[in-house]
């Protein structure tokens, strides 16, 4: 397991007390780094996994400067910014956030000498769906769905020239060492959007109509992420490379709906239905990229993760939603 070399060495997490930033922090507290929380406020309660918290603003505002929350970091873990949110809002708030940020953050960590950036990107550059059998690779080309994916695709443009003008530019201002991460559909404790929905539905027996479905999609547990990001921090090969990064084994609507009511240890009520109507009824529920990404293949090649992170996904679909399981049961949230 990927730990840090020099047990001072100290990460800026952003985005610390989302989804994936609340497992991160004591996952790397654990492998001997130096966790800092950066948060858009503020705060009083303590984060755990994190030895400091500093501010570094709200991504948002125009005038975002994160130049002060940057003095004494080695690296930079990016996890802030917008999701969840409907594909047809703002494209102009999902740029500025998503994109113009990351820039201005990756351009101050260069100005305080950070040594490695790591951008969490997202598989859906690539696009919703793929016909059947074939597989994405990390050169497969960016062909983004939405207003989110195109946000994602051109910060990871953006770092990509930030690099190549600090290589030929003034010594001055070296830029950091870029690392893109591109995960599908993350899943674990705390889950929200279309995970938490379908948890919901398998844990109040709703019957699905899912049955004879055959596609197959990637996902990536929230444990494997935060082991890729770990070595990500490290890994010597990593330097300046984009890679997808999975589960071992993609996996069908069907199997992922069973394997949910078994860690949920719930019934599991299937029903046949062509994947056609049910496309049908998610547009007329307003609900058709949602069932786009359920009814289409997705399946992605993470040899370049493995090859230049030393990593490969350990845990496997019913480890990581026996953890979701338990949260889920432990915390009754709200889907």
């Amino acid at each position: 397991m990927t730990s840090a070399a020099d047990g001072s060495a100290s990460v800026l997490v952003t985005g610390a007390t989302g989804f994936i930033g609340r497992a991160l922090l004591p996952h790397l507290a654990a492998r001997g780094w130096r966790v800092v929380a950066g948060v858009r406020q503020p705060r009083a309660p303590a984060i755990p996994g994190a030895a400091e918290t500093r501010v570094v603003g709200d991504m948002a505002d125009p005038r975002f400067d994160p130049g002060p929350a940057l003095g004494g970091i080695g690296a930079v873990v990016h996890l802030a910014g917008l999701a969840h949110r409907p594909s047809d809002g703002d494209e102009a708030l999902w740029r500025r956030v998503n994109t113009d940020a990351t820039a201005r953050l990756a351009e101050a960590a260069g100005a305080a000498g950070v040594r490695r950036f790591i951008f969490i990107s997202t598989a859906r550059v690539l696009g919703r769906s793929v016909p059947a059998g074939r597989i994405l690779d990390h050169k497969a080309p960016v062909h983004p769905a939405d207003a989110y994916a195109r946000s994602k695709a051109a910060a990871e443009a953006a770092l990509h020239q930030l690099h190549e003008a600090g290589a030929k530019g003034p010594d001055e201002i070296v830029p950091p060492e870029i690392v893109i991460l591109r995960p599908p559909l993350v899943y674990g404790p705390g889950v929200g959007a279309n995970m938490a929905r379908l948890v919901a539905a398998v844990d109040r027996g709703w019957p699905l109509p899912f049955a004879t479905l055959a596609n197959r999609f990637s996902l990536i547990g929230l444990t494997n992420l935060c082991d890729a990001i770990t070595a990500a921090l490290s890994a010597p090969g990593a330097a300046n490379r984009t890679m997808l990064v999975a589960d071992k084994h993609p996996v069908s609507p069907p199997a992922l709906i069973r394997a949910v009511a078994c860690a949920l240890q719930r019934p599991c009520r299937l029903w046949p239905c062509p994947s056609g109507v049910l496309r049908l009824a998610a547009v007329v529920a307003g609900r058709s990229a949602a069932m786009a990404g359920l009814t289409g293949s997705f399946v992605l090649d993470t040899a370049a993760a493995q090859e230049h992170l030393a990593w490969t996904a350990e845990r496997s679909l019913d480890e990581e939603l026996t953890d979701l399981a338990a949260w889920w049961r432990a915390g009754r949230p709200q889907a």
